[in-house]
């Protein structure tokens, strides 16, 4: 025999598959932030995770050194968490784009090197490289991306 509230949710439900009309009308206020955040929380985890294999395959297999750059630059973001593995990419990043005198990609690749450097507290080296991007910057007249790097370096 069933007890009054099963029989109560299927007799509410008995036109969708385990209750999902009682839990959207029901529940709706309680459960609904905390189902869509744990959706959220799972798809993020599951996306930093992914790329760092996909980045790094992309790497090997491609030829332009451009991409390569951007490539590097974004392996250096996956592994925001091992600042050292993020400094190894940018530093790759940033000879790659001095070799190939692109002055975009110098720009954000020094400019990420900078950042890197300060959140490892080799403030020095940070320094160093923010004023060759801020460089850079200049020479592009890249208002914003001068504006940016300034208050980077001011914090």
């Amino acid at each position: 025999m069933k007890s009054k509230c099963f029989e109560g949710f299927f007799i509410k439900t008995d036109s969708y598959i385990f209750g999902i009309k009682f839990i959207m009308f029901k529940l709706t206020p309680y459960y609904l932030k905390y189902f869509w955040s744990c959706l959220l929380f799972c798809c993020m985890n599951y996306s930093k995770a992914q790329p760092i294999n996909a980045l790094q395959q992309q790497l090997n297999t491609c030829k332009n050194d451009s991409i390569k750059v951007e490539l590097l630059l974004q392996l250096a973001d996956q592994n925001e968490g091992n600042i050292t593995q993020a400094i190894a990419y940018c530093t790759q990043a940033t000879q790659l784009a001095r070799k190939i005198n692109n002055p975009y990609s110098k720009l954000y690749s020094q400019s990420t090197l900078a950042y890197y450097y300060s959140k490892n507290k080799a403030y020095q080296n940070a320094i160093y490289n923010y004023n060759i991007a801020i460089e850079v910057a200049q020479q592009l007249k890249d208002l914003k991306t001068l504006a940016d790097l300034y208050s980077d370096v001011a914090p």
